[in-house]
């Protein structure tokens, strides 16, 4: 058995097929073991030579890791991008995949037929405990279905992540029976790599809803560890912080759609954010969409949301809810913090704008009939 690597390479000297042959030897060894790597196909395209190369499935381990080092690390520093792996159905099941995903997420949380809203705790670093309670309350009310700290939020000084669980927890316990309403407290799971574990067996047991996690900095193999572990039996949310080092190059890195969206979900991310079309950092509205194809795979494993955000407003809702449907993590924060009538407004217009237009109808059909939604519109989106 094989797992088959798809690379695109620029600048091509010579035949494309020893170029292919060149790259096999440089990314597995030279010269090449019996039963070692090998090209199984070679095409021109345009200006460029794709190829296909088989490995043997004993060279590598279960891991995102070992995967990316056995395709990538040699030929990472030439002007080559993986584009694709194809990965045997056998192999593929030893990954964790989503602990929850998008059915499981939305029996937690009791929503159904329309996309989740996600506030984020924008702001609030070095505030009191009692004022980031506030705010989450605020939110909540507002119709948010999952809150998480902003990602600059860090445990410091010692102790304050697991503070904060607590005033944003009972919070969220406060609004429930206010309004019947299941709100999650994704908080950033963030210290040492080695402790990391240990401290979120801890926060699940003193009710984190979920936990927000930059995946790129603290690596795949620990999100694979992450979810694999039983009694962490909370969504996943990935933070796309140095994303764009990795999979956005013109020439070179590892394609949005396979680093974001394939080893995203194999590994374990149950929401996935990502930059969106328009907005503060924005991707192309077809490596949104091809991230979203990878996330929404039913093959082996749970499907995955896509949050695509960064600056993310109610005006945009409509192009996004073609694109990417109803499996769709509206992921804002700006948006709630700046409204012009308070947070609580701003998360409020976010949860109308998404619940009108999953239902069919119009935005400025709905602004007419909620002031909140109207405000905001006005203000910008």
């Amino acid at each position: 058995m094989q797992i088959v690597a798809r690379y695109r390479m620029w600048g091509v000297p010579g035949s494309p097929e020893k170029t292919g042959v060149l790259l096999a030897r440089l990314q597995a060894g030279a010269p090449p073991a019996p039963g070692g790597a090998e090209v199984q196909a070679v095409a021109v395209e345009g200006d460029t030579v794709v190829a296909s190369i088989a490995y043997p499935l004993a060279w590598v381990e279960p891991r995102v890791t070992s995967l990316l080092i056995m395709t990538m690390s040699e030929v990472g520093h030439l002007p080559v991008r993986l584009e694709a792996l194809e990965l045997p159905e056998a192999f593929a099941r030893k990954f964790p995949g989503p602990k929850l995903g998008v059915e499981g997420l939305r029996q937690r949380l009791g929503v159904w037929g329309r996309p989740l809203v996600m506030g984020i705790l924008k702001g609030c670093l070095g505030w009191e405990l009692k004022a980031v309670a506030q705010r989450f309350a605020e939110l909540a009310r507002g119709g948010c279905d999952l809150i998480k700290d902003d990602e600059v939020m860090a445990d410091e000084p010692p102790g304050t992540v697991l503070r904060r669980l607590e005033a944003c927890h009972s919070a969220a316990e406060q609004v429930c029976r206010e309004t019947g309403r299941t709100v999650l407290y994704c908080s950033n799971l963030t210290g040492p790599p080695s402790t990391l574990l240990e401290r979120a067996h801890q926060m699940v047991q003193e009710g984190a809803g979920g936990f927000f996690f930059n995946v790129v900095l603290y690596g795949y193999g620990l999100l694979q560890d992450l979810a694999a572990d039983e009694a962490i039996d909370v969504p996943l949310v990935l933070h796309p912080g140095f994303l764009s080092l990795l999979s956005r190059g013109e020439r070179s890195g590892i394609a949005p759609a396979l680093l974001v969206g394939t080893l995203s979900r194999l590994a374990g991310g149950d929401v996935v954010i990502f930059p969106g079309p328009r907005g503060s950092f924005p991707w192309p509205q077809e490596t949104g969409a091809a991230i979203h194809g990878a996330l929404q795979q039913t093959a082996v494993h749970r499907r995955a949301w896509s949050a695509p955000a960064g600056g993310l407003r109610a005006s945009m809702l409509p192009e996004l809810l073609v694109v990417y449907g109803h499996d769709l993590v509206v992921n804002a924060g700006t948006a709630i913090s700046t409204h012009p009538d308070g947070p609580q407004a701003g998360a409020q217009a976010l949860a109308v704008a998404t619940a009108v237009l999953a239902a069919g109808g119009a935005l400025a059909d709905a602004a007419q009939q909620h002031p909140v939604l109207r405000r905001a519109l006005e203000d910008g989106g």
